[in-house]
């Protein structure tokens, strides 16, 4: 009796197939068992984030195959809608649809020919939490973020993508932030919305935890401003990406105090950003793309030994350079010894001691990227594995620089490689002369 009605409770029952929510064959057939069974197993089937599967039940292109009077019931227990690949079918397929259960819209045409036309207003429901738009035929207009505000109160992550149809003014988009105090997650890569004053409300805006602002390079006034203006500017947000031009480092890294994640681009020579970043101690993720040939000073380098919470460190860029020596990583690593990530691609005087000092340094490191010529045939002075956890190694260079003369062969350096880095998975050198070890590891 106790076993018949656990299996009859639509609480109990959406509790187990949530542990089967990767399995669509699981609750598919979970869904054929009773009317009990079907109704919680389809909730949680339709309702689940991801499937990974090529097209997801989230794609809005999978309602396309039902029988029409079946779309409304599917359609009501989606979370999660994606609108994009063909996208004028799709649209028009589920435009007298109602998803009340909706939590997370996206929408972007750019993989569609045919014209879209009506506005997505169907789509905006009380529970959406997450809205997406990267294009569309109609205009993102003041009339259209008034029902954003008016019908999506708890909408919490919102992304506007490039789109040539925004005819919102940086005024009208100012009105609508300021107008919805839910939202905490806010990605903009619209440059012509956003204005000084619109960062200027940014940095005293509460409850703003994750900002992403691309395609717009800030100078240094703004920051200036916001410096001499406000107290705790970005008190709440702990993830920012934005790009700078070199003036505005000095600026604006240091009102970044309690930031974890930081996703920086620097247009113009950048050497002045490691120090400055030292000085954001919150620091756990960390990707800076130099845009432009750039000199990382050491004493810069030296100074993120301030990082100690550190566990992803990536520089991108192809003309880096530095003084950096042996001596200067093993002392900057010996205080990041909680990296799993460290890309450093730069040009600089690094040999096979700079891996015995990340060895020795960062156990739990699972990824590397260097730049410049390393004696890998040393591997085999090293009795226990270097990097039991490594999964991805990427050494660049491109065969100009001085290398010992080789005393193994391909296969047996491969060996070592495998024995130093049990779990690796990706293995990336572009020096010429060593292709043949990695056709060897392969």
């Amino acid at each position: 009796m106790a076993a018949s009605q656990v299996l009859c409770s639509p609480e109990l029952l959406h509790s187990i197939f949530y542990y089967c929510r990767d399995s669509r064959s699981t609750l598919s057939a979970a869904a054929c068992v009773n009317s009990a069974w079907s109704e919680e197993a389809l909730n949680v089937l339709w309702g689940n984030r991801d499937f990974g599967e090529n097209p997801p039940v989230h794609e809005g292109r999978i309602l396309i195959d039902l029988s029409t009077e079946r779309r409304q019931y599917y359609a009501s227990k989606i979370r999660m809608l994606h609108i994009e690949h063909r996208a004028d079918v799709v649209h028009a397929s589920l435009k007298d649809l109602n998803f009340a259960r909706l939590q997370h819209l996206l929408l972007n045409r750019n993989y569609t020919s045919g014209a879209i036309g009506d506005a997505p207003s169907q789509y905006l429901q009380p529970n959406l939490e997450g809205l997406e738009w990267y294009s569309w035929d109609s205009d993102l207009t003041k009339e259209f973020l008034d029902q954003i505000n008016a019908k999506c109160t708890r909408l919490k992550e919102l992304t506007l993508g490039d789109d040539d149809n925004l005819r919102t003014t940086p005024e009208e988009f100012f009105d609508f932030l300021a107008k919805n105090r839910s939202i905490s997650e806010l990605t903009i890569a619209c440059p012509d919305l956003v204005q000084n004053d619109l960062m200027f409300y940014l940095s005293e805006r509460k409850g703003l935890e994750c900002l992403a602002l691309w395609d717009r390079p800030w100078d240094e006034d703004i920051f200036q401003k916001i410096s001499s203006e406000q107290s705790h500017p970005f008190d709440d947000l702990r993830d920012i990406t934005l790009c700078l031009k070199p003036p505005a480092i000095p600026f604006a890294l240091p009102l970044l105090k309690n930031i974890t994640r930081i996703n920086l681009e620097i247009e113009g020579d950048g050497g002045a950003a490691p120090e400055h970043l030292a000085t954001m101690i919150s620091l756990q993720d960390m990707c800076i793309r130099f845009c432009d040939a750039t000199e990382l000073p050491v004493d810069g380098l030296l100074a993120m030994r301030s990082l100690t919470n550190l566990t992803r460190f990536c520089f991108m860029g192809h003309e880096l350079q530095s003084h950096f020596s042996n001596d200067n990583l093993k002392s900057l690593l010996s205080a990041l010894r909680q990296l799993e990530t460290f890309d450093f691609p730069v040009q600089c005087p690094l040999s096979f001691s700079a891996l015995l000092s990340i060895s020795k340094n960062c156990r739990s490191i699972a990824a590397i990227t260097l730049r410049g010529a390393y004696d890998l045939q040393r591997l085999a002075e090293e009795a226990e594995p270097m990097f039991p956890e490594l999964q991805v190694l990427v050494i660049k260079a491109d065969g100009s620089e001085e290398i010992p003369p080789r005393r193994l062969d391909a296969t047996e350096i491969a060996r070592l490689i495998c024995c130093h880095a049990p779990k690796l998975d990706d293995l990336e050198l572009t020096d010429p002369r060593l292709q043949d070890v990695v056709e060897a590891y392969d």
